[in-house]
């Protein structure tokens, strides 16, 4: 059911990208940006909610589940050709219930952080073209400001305050 055990400081540091990316949009973002923010916030907030519901209420169906996976992996035939006298027996009903309760454990954790990963790469892209549309409109007040500096002689080579 999972593949890899999830990282503790890739998780962390996951987190805090998330939290700085959510700081820095409700810091900078306006207008049809703002929108389109809010809308991914509450739709991932939503699918949030949804998991976490979905796996309180089917806890038990799906530890029975992964129970059944493991105990069958653990009965099939394996191809070690040794005596029937010389295998033992280790099935440990108790450590297959623990184990299954990890899988479907680790299996929730990898589906909120997914979730997670989404919304970070969503939102990073919301802040780019930002950024991308906020340096278009600077650009051209930038060239203005440059290019309407009449100034002579040694005070063009100073800057001018707004004051």
């Amino acid at each position: 059911m999972t593949s890899r055990p999830p990282n503790l400081s890739d998780q962390i540091r996951q987190t805090f990208r998330l939290a700085n990316l959510r700081h820095e949009a409700a810091k900078s973002l306006r207008g049809e940006d703002q929108v389109a923010y809010n809308k991914v916030r509450t739709a991932y907030a939503e699918q949030r909610k949804t998991e976490i519901h979905a796996y309180q209420s089917e806890y038990q169906t799906r530890v029975e589940a992964e129970r059944r996976r493991l105990i069958d992996k653990a009965g099939q035939k394996n191809k070690s050709y040794q005596h029937r006298g010389m295998g033992a027996d280790k099935f440990d009903g108790d450590a297959i219930t623990r184990q299954a309760e990890r899988n479907v454990r680790q299996d929730h954790e990898q589906t909120l952080a997914r979730l997670d990963q989404q919304e970070t790469e969503i939102v990073g892209g919301i802040l780019e073209r930002a950024a991308h549309r906020q340096e278009q409109r600077e650009t051209p007040k930038r060239h203005f400001q440059k290019a309407v500096d009449r100034r002579s002689g040694q005070e063009r080579r100073t800057t001018r305050s707004r004051e």
